[in-house]
């Protein structure tokens, strides 16, 4: 059986949300041109809009016939050097990544990164081109090249004047992500220990991000069977959640969550039983029986009976987990599958003589 963890537990583990694109300073300087250029390059906005609207219908082919039109006008009416032309091949590799074509892409990226080095080596832009190179890298499963443009992006940075804390630990992040999807554990964790060193000692050990830190390093473990660590730094993160939210909050829950888990990874079903009744009460208090986050739960508490064979118990659990995703969020949608999948795989190890669907049919009334 297969786990649901709250959204929130999810946001936890994960360690850092994946980047979409660049993000680039330069907005006004079409705006900023006169006459004729400017002119012939506001043409270009339809083109733009048309590929957005190919795009979220999953057109990439007219998109990128109508982005290249974009391009070709602003390339004649602001140079191939101006900064809306490095937008405009970002854009353009974007697309490239949707459809899986990462040599493409970082084609488009480096066009991109050479605009923008005409605004000096250590433009913030050009900073964030090494990430959109870095993340199509890693995509690619180049895990060098990937490391070697975010230690570019993370050196333009830390130099850079007033220098943005968040920039350099999402840089430090990436890394640590590039090594953790490279199965390079003790480098992960190393990165991500930097992250929490600067964490500490700017923001202080109880600010919430440096809890979210804890979090995710216990989840580094916790994936690598280390539970015994796991646990040690969901005891910190739990310790300052409890501190300065309380019990009764759904972010000191989702530790619970991920303590029973980890609990759970040990066999340890007495220990997991008890923090998910924990996680449950928490969630159940703040946000509601019927909240998303407490089926996650149930789910996760039917998963604990079902490895002790106690299948009526786990059958019980892992329904209320299934009504409350298919009132919530519909029978179709990814987590409430999952569960329906979890319900099945239990049914079948009882001695119920209704087919499955039948069952469910009536139990869901």
């Amino acid at each position: 059986m297969k786990p649901v963890l709250s959204y929130l537990t999810i946001a936890l583990a994960v360690g850092i949300l994946a980047q979409t694109g660049c993000t680039t300073t330069d907005d006004g300087a079409t705006a900023r041109l006169g006459g004729t250029g400017a002119a012939l390059a506001e043409t270009a906005t339809p083109h733009d809009v048309a590929a957005g609207e190919y795009r979220t219908r999953g057109d990439y082919a007219n998109a990128l016939e109508e982005y290249h039109r974009a391009l070709e006008i602003r390339e004649k009416a602001l140079g191939a050097e101006h900064p809306d032309v490095a937008k405009t091949c970002d854009e353009i590799a974007l697309l490239h990544v949707a459809q899986g074509d990462y040599a493409q892409a970082l084609e488009w990226y480096g066009k991109a990164l050479a605009i923008r080095k005409t605004l000096g080596p250590n433009h913030p832009d050009v900073a964030a081109t090494y990430d959109s190179l870095g993340w199509t890298s890693l995509s690619k499963g180049e895990h060098a090249e990937a490391v070697a443009w975010y230690l570019k992006a993370l050196a333009i940075r830390e130099e850079a004047p007033g220098r943005e804390r968040n920039a350099v630990l999402n840089a430090h992040r990436q890394i640590a992500i590039v090594y953790q999807r490279q199965g390079d554990i003790a480098k992960a964790l190393e990165w991500y220990r930097r992250v929490l060193e600067i964490r500490e000692r700017e923001q202080g050990p109880e600010h919430p991000d440096t809890v979210r830190d804890y979090s995710f390093i216990a989840a580094i473990h916790d994936s690598q069977g280390d539970h015994a660590s796991a646990l040690t730094w969901y005891r910190k993160a739990l310790a300052i959640r409890e501190k300065t939210v309380g019990a009764a909050h759904p972010e000191t829950a989702a530790i619970y969550n991920s303590i029973a888990t980890a609990y759970s990874g040990q066999d340890d079903y007495r220990n997991a039983l008890a923090w998910y009744d924990k996680a449950l009460t928490a969630y159940e208090k703040t946000l509601g029986k019927n909240h998303p986050h407490a089926a996650a739960v149930h789910n996760n508490i039917a998963r604990v009976y079902y490895n002790q064979g106690e299948y009526s118990k786990a059958l019980f659990e892992c329904l209320s987990a299934y009504k409350t995703l298919v009132n919530k969020l519909g029978a179709s949608y990814p987590d409430t599958r999952l569960v329906k999948a979890n319900l099945a795989e239990i049914y079948r190890a009882t001695t119920y003589p209704q087919p499955f669907d039948t069952w469910l049919a009536e139990a869901s009334r």
